[in-house]
C-alpha cells in the first residue's frame, strides 16, 4: 500500500493481481474506489507514485512493470508520458 504524495489517493497492491486506487475525501476522510483495472499477471510487490501524484508504476512477482495514469484512469503501456 502507498499513499500518494498529495495524500489524496491510496494505491493498494493485491494478491489477486490488481492495484486498487482509492480517492480520499479531505473533509470526511472516506475512501472511494476509483479504479481496480490495473491488473498484472502475478501478485503486486511494489508501487511507486510520481511526485505530482498523477501516475503509478507497479511491479509484480513475475517482474512485469506497468504504468497507470491516475488522472485519466487509464493504462500508460510504456510509461513514456510519466517522464
Amino acid at each position: 500500500m502507498r499513499y500518494s504524495p498529495c495524500e489524496n489517493y491510496l494505491a493498494v497492491g493485491s494478491h489477486d493481481n490488481h492495484t486498487y486506487i482509492y480517492k480520499i475525501d479531505g473533509e470526511t476522510h472516506k475512501y472511494e474506489l476509483v479504479s481496480n483495472d490495473h491488473a498484472h499477471s502475478a501478485w503486486i510487490n511494489a508501487i511507486d507514485w510520481t511526485a505530482d501524484s498523477s501516475f503509478i508504476r507497479t511491479s509484480s512477482g513475475d517482474y512485469e512493470v506497468l504504468y497507470f495514469n491516475v488522472a485519466e484512469n487509464k493504462f500508460d503501456p510504456d510509461g513514456k508520458t510519466t517522464t
